[in-house]
C-alpha cells in the first residue's frame, strides 16, 4: 500500500480513535463499575445469573482475557487499560448500572439517556475502521473535520459520565483538557509527514483491525444463527388448508412423506436422457448433467404437490436434526423466506428483517453487515415464486448477482412461471431444475397416519378415522399412475375428520359441498341474503359452463370466451392473499364435475380449458375465502353472482 498522504492521514485518525477512545472508556469504566475490585467474572458469579448468559456475552477471545484475571484485581486502572476498546464497551453496557442493550437508551440520541447513546456511537466509529482491509483515505480537509468530530465525542463521553457519577467537577475537567491537549497535538501533525516511529506501528495496526474484524464476523455468525433458530419454529408449521380450517396446523416433520422428485431432462444437452428420481434426502447434493451441483436449484410442481411443505421441513431440519439432509450439516444459514406479499426488495432488507436483533447488536453499517454473509455458507430457500409480486421479483433479482460460490438458491414455482424463472436464474448462474411427481400410492397410509397423529389425539378414533379415510381414497380415482397428490389426501383427510356424518359415497361431490359451506357461511356472517341459494347456482354454472366449452372443443379458450369470463367474473384486487392449492383443489373439483355429465375420465392434457376456466372462476370466490375480506368485498362479490350465472345459462 503506498504511503501517500490521504494514508497517512487515515492512519493518525485510526490510531485516534483506537488509543483516545479506549482511554476515555477506561476512565468511564473506572466510575461505573459495579463490581469494585472483583474481577468481571467473580461479579457475575456473585450476581447469580446463570452462567450460559456470561458465556454468549463474551467472544473466545475476550473469554481468554478475563479469566486470566485473578479474583481480586490489585490494579483495577491497569486492568482495564488491558482491554480493547470492543470488551470495554461489553462491560460497561452490562455491568455499570446503565440501561440494558435493549433499550432505545443506546441508539436514539433523544432517549434521554445520553451517556449510552454516546458510547454505543463511539463503538459503532470503532466497528466502521475495523471493516476495512487496509487503512481509509483520508484527504487534510477530512481528517481535520473527523479529528474534530471526534474530540468533541469525547469530551461529551467524559462530561456526561462525570455528571451521572457525581464527579467533582474538576475531575472531568481536567480529563477533557488533557482530550483538548492531545488532538491539538494531532491535528497539528496532519500537514506533516509521518515520522519513522508511528509508521513501524502501520503494520501492527492494521494487523489488529484484521483481527477485530474477525472477531466481529464471527459474533454476527454464531449470533444469527442462534436468531434464526429461534425465528424458524414460528413460521415452519403447515396449515393443512388454510382456506378452509386455518386451524389445523402441523409441524412439516410430522406431515412430511417421501416425495417422488424428478430430474427435468426438457433442456439437458444429453439425447435421450432418462430422468433421475431424487430423494429429498439427496436434494442439497444433486447434480447437473454436467456434474457441477446447480446454483439456483428449482423446485417445480403443481398446487398442493408440497413444495411448501419440503421447504420448511427442510428449515425445521435445519435446526433440530440437519445430518438428516446429505449436507445440510455445512450450511451455516439456511434462509427461508415466502415470495408471496413480500415488501422486501434487496438482500440488505432481507437480512434486516429476519435477524434485526443481531444486526442491532453488531453496531456496524448496513454494507458491512451484508459483506459478513457473502463469506458465509448460506442457502437461501425461496417459496413462491409463481406468487411472487414485483418486489419480491427484485430481491430475487438482487441476490442472483452475487457471485460468491458459496451462496445457492433454492426456489419453488408452479410449471406456469418456470421458464421466466429458468431464464432469469441462466443468466447469471448455473441452473436445475426438479419436478415433484406426487407420493407413492405405498406411502399413502403412512401420510395419513402422521397426519392425523397431529390433529387427534384420542388413539380410538384416529384408528377409526384411519380406517375410513384409507377405505375412501380407495375408491378416489387420480390422474397419475400410482402417485397420490397430498392436497387430495389431505382434503380427505379434512372431511373425514371435521364432518364423517355428512359424507356421501363421492369424495369430489363432498368437498364441493364443504367448499359451497365455507362460501355460504362468509356471506351469512356479512348479511347477505339467499346466500345459500346463490352459491348453489353460481357452482351449478361451473358445471355448465365446463361442459359448454369441452362440447365446442375450445382446447384453446375461444377470444369471446375468455372476454366474457373476464368481463363477469368479480374483479380480485386482494394482492397479499393468493392460494395455489386451493386453486389446484378447486379445479379438480370443475374436472371432476364434467366427469359426472360426461361420464367419461378426463385428462388434462385434453381439456387445458378446464385449467383456464378454473382459475378464472377461483378468482370470483378467493376474495370471501379470505378471513379478512370487507364486508364491501363480500357485498360485491354476491353482486356479481346473478350477472355471472345469467350470462352463461
Amino acid at each position: 500500500m503506498p504511503f501517500t498522504r490521504d494514508t497517512v492521514n487515515g492512519f493518525r485518525y485510526q490510531v485516534a480513535v483506537n488509543d483516545h477512545g479506549r482511554n476515555v472508556l477506561v476512565e468511564v469504566l473506572k466510575w461505573r463499575y459495579r463490581g469494585g475490585n472483583l474481577s468481571v467474572k467473580e461479579y457475575f458469579r456473585t450476581l447469580g445469573r446463570p452462567k450460559k448468559k456470561f458465556k454468549d456475552m463474551f467472544n473466545a477471545e475476550q473469554h481468554q482475557i478475563l479469566d486470566r484475571e485473578t479474583p481480586y484485581l490489585l490494579n483495577v486502572d491497569a486492568t482495564f487499560r488491558g482491554y480493547d476498546l470492543s470488551l470495554l464497551f461489553i462491560i460497561l453496557r452490562n455491568f455499570c448500572g446503565l440501561e440494558g442493550s435493549d433499550s432505545d437508551a443506546w441508539k436514539k440520541p433523544a432517549s434521554g439517556k445520553k451517556l449510552e447513546y454516546l458510547i454505543n456511537r463511539l463503538k459503532k466509529e470503532r466497528n466502521d475502521i475495523a471493516h476495512t482491509k487496509e487503512v481509509k483515505q483520508m484527504s487534510d480537509a477530512k481528517v481535520i473535520k473527523k479529528l474534530k468530530w471526534l474530540k468533541r465525542l469525547l469530551s461529551r463521553i467524559i462530561r456526561t459520565a462525570g455528571t451521572i457519577s457525581k464527579k467533582k467537577p474538576h475531575i472531568p475537567r481536567a480529563l477533557i483538557a488533557g482530550i483538548k491537549q492531545e488532538f491539538r497535538g494531532l491535528l497539528t501533525k496532519v500537514r506533516e509527514p509521518l515520522d519513522p516511529d508511528d509508521l513501524s506501528l502501520l503494520p501492527q495496526l492494521q494487523k489488529e483491525l484484521m483481527i477485530f474484524r474477525n472477531i466481529i464476523k464471527e459474533k454476527v455468525k454464531e449470533d444469527s444463527r442462534e436468531e434464526l433458530c429461534e425465528l424458524y419454529p414460528y413460521l415452519w408449521d403447515v396449515t393443512l388448508a388454510k382456506w378452509l380450517y386455518p386451524d389445523l396446523t402441523v409441524r412439516p416433520s410430522l406431515n412430511f412423506t417421501n416425495l417422488i422428485i424428478k430430474e427435468d431432462t426438457s433442456r439437458s444437452m444429453t439425447i435421450n436422457a432418462q430422468p433421475r428420481t431424487i430423494s429429498h434426502e439427496d436434494i442439497l447434493q444433486v447434480r447437473r448433467r454436467d456434474n457441477d451441483l446447480p446454483e439456483v436449484l428449482i423446485i417445480s410442481g403443481e398446487g398442493g404437490m408440497g413444495k411448501t411443505t419440503l421447504l420448511k421441513f427442510l428449515t425445521e431440519t435445519w435446526v433440530e436434526n440437519p445430518k438428516q439432509i446429505t449436507g445440510l450439516e455445512n450450511v451455516s444459514h439456511l434462509i427461508y423466506f415466502q415470495l408471496r406479499g413480500s415488501s422486501i426488495s434487496s438482500f440488505k432488507d432481507l437480512l434486516k428483517n429476519l435477524i434485526p436483533n443481531t444486526f442491532q447488536e453488531s453496531g456496524v453499517k448496513l454494507e458491512y453487515f451484508e459483506d459478513f454473509f457473502l463469506n458465509f455458507n448460506v442457502v437461501f430457500l425461496l417459496d413462491g415464486y409463481d406468487e411472487a409480486n414485483e418486489e419480491s421479483k427484485k430481491l430475487i433479482t438482487d441476490l442472483l448477482r452475487f457471485q460468491q460460490s458459496n451462496m445457492r438458491f433454492v426456489i419453488t414455482t408452479r410449471p406456469g412461471c418456470l421458464n421466466d424463472l429458468i431464464h432469469i436464474a441462466e443468466q447469471r448462474k448455473k441452473v436445475m431444475n426438479i419436478e415433484i411427481k406426487g407420493i407413492r400410492r405405498a406411502d399413502r397410509l403412512y401420510f395419513v397416519e402422521k397426519t392425523l397423529s397431529e390433529i387427534e389425539h384420542d388413539p380410538v378414533r384416529r384408528n377409526a378415522l384411519r380406517d375410513n379415510i384409507i377405505a375412501n381414497l380407495e375408491t378416489l380415482y387420480m390422474d397419475m399412475d400410482e402417485l397420490d397428490v397430498p392436497l387430495t389426501i389431505t382434503l380427505v383427510i379434512i372431511r373425514e375428520f371435521k364432518d364423517p356424518s355428512q359424507r356421501s359415497t363421492d369424495i369430489y361431490e363432498d368437498l364441493t359441498v364443504l367448499m359451497m359451506g365455507k362460501i355460504t357461511e362468509r356471506l351469512a356472517v356479512q348479511g347477505i341474503a339467499d346466500a345459500e341459494n346463490k352459491v348453489k347456482d353460481y357452482f351449478s354454472t361451473l358445471r355448465k359452463v365446463s361442459l359448454r366449452g369441452l362440447k365446442r372443443k375450445e382446447h384453446d379458450l375461444w377470444p369471446e370466451t375468455v372476454t366474457e369470463l373476464k368481463a363477469k367474473a368479480v374483479e380480485d384486487d386482494s394482492d397479499d392473499y393468493h392460494t395455489c392449492e386451493v386453486e389446484s383443489s378447486f379445479h379438480q373439483l370443475v374436472k371432476r364435475n364434467v366427469e359426472l355429465v360426461t361420464k367419461e375420465k378426463l385428462k388434462d392434457e385434453t381439456v387445458p380449458q378446464l385449467i383456464d376456466f378454473a382459475q378464472n372462476a377461483f378468482a370470483s370466490i378467493k376474495k370471501i375465502m379470505n378471513p379478512e375480506t370487507t364486508s364491501e368485498g363480500i357485498q360485491q362479490f354476491a353482486s356479481g353472482l346473478p350477472k355471472l350465472i345469467d350470462a352463461f345459462k
